[in-house]
């Protein structure tokens, strides 16, 4: 097939791109004299002492554990890199005890790969550490060892790991999600801010600067796919649609007011927005990690409960001033903004609760009490379910675990020295979508080649001595982990010459290697090219197709759970079983889809942005259900539900089914959906007839027959689903 000429203009400005643009926001120099600091700091004692080759040994150990490092909590950063600190020892370990069997080299390289290739499933964060621990493999396997100094080796590495794990926790005393917190903290005081104000109609959207804000810092965290990251993403989500209800309440206490006879509504209202000004820096407190809020009033509420409890006391007044209003219509249209309030400010007050690390709402302590099978970050359900081929991570393993082999192969056909050299590049070159193997893929050849030969060249050319060679791994470490980490080209072209230097302590040539090399590295990084020439794809275009599957299978397990409730036949359990993990393997698709979408340059950000925060608001509606299926093994089974529930869940149903078209190019889906608000209120209403006291509605496992805990979670699912379409609209 012939490339347009307008094609390949394209493609080469993006790698120009790619090898030009520097994202200053990560640059972190602190970081990276750390690192720095940690792998020079073994290689100056280890020559000293007269022990060179074990302090290069600690200082490849300190290297690839600095990949680890971040910016983020001293126990999440620590608990990373003891992490890679142990996987780099038993890679090492690993690789030089198998490197004198032939079969057992291969078989050890390809189970390796296939589960370094799997760890896509979990973020960037995790793949990149895979990749790395199999770099070690292959380049340690390259020797045989005996047992005992294979050990010894891999002591020594995890003693650079634990150095640079040391240097880490000690320079840098961040909390966790520090910048996002902030962003989202701003954001809410000053909605909370407009809020109390007076003559609040006519100013525009408030906010709107700080929300923006908060929306750039937040969509750093898209890689992130744990809860922390989710609950701030949901958050956001939620504030920006109170901002749009409250002006919209807003522009009706005016009209009101303009009416005449309406001021005592308007003074509901008025307490509505005290109310929800309140729960903002509520908010905001929780996500400073404050135990209450700096500047809110002291009797104001310092407990999530008490802010709903005054709202739903408020939302009665505003029903009963409706019932006999002349401006009835006006009020109908508040009181039903009023009601989408309050759910929009329990799940902000429940996710901001989930980004502390906290709980304020029984609803949320249930969800965290599922039983073990229903967890949603559960790593081996969450792998098993994804062992399959038409798992994206899946086939991405395999197409890792080929390209592996057949490098290894091929260095043993080629005889070529240095021929670790050839699996250790088509590792590094294969990504798991077809646009970062290709654009990365080639700027990755291009800063290898320049690296292999630039710093060849300057070793042959300085004088030979270890402190020359110190200045350039100190000044090479610090590109990789400062500029590199924000400039592809230049990482590859540090990282390159970096291991080049090592290599030169170890004892290797410089400049007489270069071609053996350069050679490899086309060999392998043509390898990881062809496996994606054979399957190419533009995440692009599949990224909504793949979230529409998801959607899809929510769906389905949403019915099965309903279904479920209302009549738990003998078959319910195993139906429950099969779309849970149906439904668990399309969001690991969908992560790993949306993720891929992030480093292909076609994208636009409002794309990246949609479906991050959809991605996150999914997740809302999938523990709601979760938290309903343990209902049912808890025993809210029953044949006495409402009508209602199962009329909720077929708008439900139909608003699914809308949003998965809408996101396959039918837009025309979502131009006339049920309400769900209306739905929920009507299942709220019925049960409230019921004698559903009090007591019982606060408290889910009080509650024998499960009428709290649909109450609660169903409130959830219509909240999380119409965040959906506002979303898609």
């Amino acid at each position: 097939m012939t490339v347009a000429p307008a094609v390949r203009r394209g493609a080469f400005r993006r790698l120009l791109d790619e090898a030009t643009r520097i994202d200053r926001s990560i640059v972190s120099t602190s970081m990276a004299v750390r690192n720095a600091a940690g792998v020079v700091m073994p290689l100056a004692v280890g020559s000293a002492s007269g022990h060179l080759v074990g302090g290069l040994t600690v200082a490849v150990g300190a290297l690839n554990v600095g990949f680890s490092d971040g910016r983020d909590a001293y126990r999440t950063r620590a608990g990373r890199m003891l992490a890679a600190t142990f996987l780099s020892g038993l890679s090492v370990f690993a690789g030089a005890s198998a490197a004198g069997i032939g079969w057992l080299s291969v078989l050890l390289a390809a189970l390796w790969s296939f589960v370094v290739g799997m760890l896509v499933l979990f973020g960037n964060t995790p793949a990149q550490l895979g990749v790395t621990t199999l770099i070690l493999l292959l380049v340690f396997g390259a020797e045989p060892m005996p047992p005992e100094r294979a050990l010894a080796t891999a002591a020594l590495v995890c003693a650079g790991g634990l150095l640079q794990t040391l240097l880490a926790v000690a320079a840098w005393p961040a909390r966790g999600f520090a910048p996002e917190r902030r962003a989202l903290e701003r954001a809410c005081r000053a909605l909370a801010e407009w809020a109390r104000a007076p003559g609040r109609a006519g100013e525009g959207f408030p906010g709107s600067t700080e929300l923006a804000a908060a929306n750039d810092v937040l969509t750093a965290t898209r890689t992130d796919h744990g809860p922390v990251a989710e609950a701030l993403v949901s958050v956001l989500n939620q504030v920006e649609r109170m901002r749009l209800v409250l002006v919209s309440l807003d522009d009706i206490a005016a009209r009101l007011g303009q009416a005449g006879g309406g001021d005592v509504a308007v003074s509901v209202i008025h307490g509505l927005f005290d109310v929800a000004a309140d729960a903002l820096l509520l908010i905001a407190g929780s996500l400073a990690d404050e135990p209450a809020p700096r500047d809110a009033p002291r009797d104001a509420p310092r407990d999530a409960h008490r802010v709903l409890e005054r709202f739903d006391a408020l939302l009665h007044s505003l029903c009963d001033a409706a019932m006999g209003a002349d401006e009835r219509w006006l009020l109908e249209g508040a009181l039903g903004r009023a009601q989408t309030l309050r759910g929009e400010l329990r799940a902000a007050m429940e996710m901001s609760a989930r980004a502390r690390g906290g709980a304020s709402l029984e609803s949320f302590r249930v969800e965290l009490e599922l039983p073990r099978e229903l967890r949603p970050y559960g790593i081996w359900r969450r792998f098993r379910a994804n062992l399959t081929p038409r798992s994206a991570a899946f086939r991405h393993a395999a197409r890792l675990v080929a390209c592996i082999v057949l490098a290894k192969g091929l260095a043993v056909v080629l005889n070529m020295p240095h021929a670790y050299w050839i699996p250790m590049t088509a590792a590094i070159v294969l990504k798991p979508d077809f646009t970062a193997t290709f654009t990365r893929g080639m700027a990755r050849l291009a800063g290898t080649l320049a690296g292999l030969l630039a710093v060849s060249l300057v070793l042959h050319f300085v004088p030979d001595r270890v402190s020359y060679h110190l200045a350039l791994v100190a000044l090479l470490t610090f590109m990789v982990r400062g500029v590199g980490r924000s400039n592809y080209a230049i990482l590859v072209f540090a990282v390159t010459g970096l291991i080049v230097v090592l290599l030169t302590l170890g004892g290797a040539p410089a400049l007489p290697s270069v071609e053996a090399r350069g050679m490899a590295t086309l060999v392998g990084g043509a390898l990881a090219l062809a496996a994606y020439t054979v399957w190419p794809t533009w995440e692009r275009s599949q990224t909504p197709l793949v979230l529409a599957e998801m959607l899809d299978c929510y769906r389905e397990y949403f019915d099965s759970v309903v279904a479920a409730l209302v009549d738990r036949t003998a078959g319910a359990d195993r139906r429950l079983r099969t779309a849970r993990l149906v439904a668990r393997l399309a969001r690991s698709n969908a992560d790993a889809s949306v993720d891929r979408l992030f480093t292909e340059p076609r994208g636009t950000r409002r794309e990246r942005s949609s479906a991050t925060r959809l991605l996150a608001t999914s997740r809302r509606f999938t523990r709601a259900a979760m938290a309903l299926e343990a209902g049912v093994h808890a025993g809210a089974s029953r044949n006495g539900w409402p009508r209602e529930l199962e009329t909720f869940a077929r708008s439900v149903d139909v608003t699914l089914v809308a949003l998965a078209r809408a996101l396959r190019g039918q837009r025309a889906a979502l131009e006339s959906l049920p309400d769900l608000r209306a739905d929920q209120e009507a299942l709220r209403s019925v049960l409230a007839e019921e004698e559903v006291g009090e007591e019982r509605s606060s408290d889910p496992a009080a509650d024998p027959g499960g009428a709290a805990l649909v109450l609660d979670q169903t409130e959830t699912i219509a909240n999380a689903v119409n965040t959906m379409v506002a979303l898609l609209v």
